[in-house]
Order: structure tokens, then sequence, then C-alpha cells
């Protein structure tokens, strides 16, 4: 920073660019997560999968890029909306299961797959927010937004590949398992 190399967190700079090969990596690893897990485990994987796919084109400027009109709408216009219904109509159906994941807080919180996305979200929503919004007033502001954003893609990514999965998978075994000695000790009294 002090040597002059803003380049390295300008817009479309290395550390977005680096943003978005890490997004374009978690989305695909979300997607293999959805499709491996249990179908009650496998809306969250479904949702991060939309979510880190809209960050891609949130991070992604297409409207620089020499493509269609269309492509630009649907990418970069308003046509970003679009990916809204399915997140909404995912993020309804986690708050239509919200008991099971209440119930279950505790088995979900313990896993570090959950600690992951929790703190990514916390990058994305809190820290880089303040840096983004100049609501610290610090020299290089930009940098530290890029940073804290590049620290929940890796975590994002991180988290979408095999980590969430297993995790998920081993809730529902836990689950299970707790349910049969549940219910076997309700018939023996």
């Amino acid at each position: 920073m002090s040597l002059g190399h803003v380049h390295l967190y300008a817009e479309n700079g290395l550390m977005e660019n680096l943003q978005v090969v890490l997004l374009c990596t978690a989305f695909v690893g979300f997607v293999h997560a959805a499709i491996s897990t249990d179908y009650a485990n496998e809306t969250l994987p479904s949702f991060m999968a939309l979510l880190v796919f809209a960050f891609v084109f949130r991070e992604l400027d297409v409207e620089k890029f020499n493509v269609p009109e269309p492509v630009i709408f649907l990418f970069a216009g308003d046509g970003r909306a679009l990916y809204l219904v399915p997140l909404i109509g995912l993020l309804l159906r986690l708050v239509f299961h919200c008991r099971h994941y209440i119930q279950y807080a505790g088995y979900y919180l313990d896993k570090r797959s959950i600690k992951y996305i929790i703190l990514a979200a916390l990058c994305y929503a809190v820290f880089s927010e303040v840096f983004d919004k100049k609501y610290i007033p610090i020299e290089h502001s930009d940098f530290w937004e890029e940073s804290f954003e590049l620290a929940a893609a890796m975590l994002l990514c991180a988290t979408s590949f095999g980590v969430l999965t297993a995790d998920l998978n081993l809730v529902a075994e836990e689950i299970a398992r707790d349910r049969a000695v549940f219910d076997i000790n309700n018939v023996s009294t």
C-alpha cells in the first residue's frame, strides 16, 4: 500500500479476481454438496450454491466485457433480481424447517462447516461493510474491505468441498441415533 500497489485491491484487481475464482470454485463445491447430501439436508448447500453464484456476479463487472445486452441485464443489471426468487424460496424452506434447526442447533453449530459459514457471513456483512461504507475513516479502507471479502470467499470455498457434506451427513446420523435412543427409552418405560 505504501509502495503504491493500490492496483492489487482496486476494482477488478488481483484480490477481487481471486475472490471470483474462489467463489466459482465454491459454487461447484456447493452444487456437489447439494447433490451428495441426503434430502433432509440439501437445502443449505443449495442455498449456498445460489448465494455464491450471486456473489460472483456482484464481484464481476460483466458490463465491462464485450457481451450482448441480455447478458449484461441478467448478470449485471436488474436481471440479478431473478436470483432472489430461488434464494428466497430456499430461505423460506430453511425457515419452514426452523423448528428442526432450532431443536438440533447444538448439532449444527458444533460443526466446522457451519462455523465457517457464520464467519464468512460476518466477514461479508459486518467487517467488509464497515470499510466499504467508510464507517471507520482509515487510509486504504478498500484494501481492508477486499481483504475481508477474500477471507470470506476462502472460507466458503473451504466449506464447499467435502466439509459441509460430511458435516451435514454426520448431523443426520447423530440426530437419527439420538432419536432411536429416545424411541427405545420411551418404549421401555
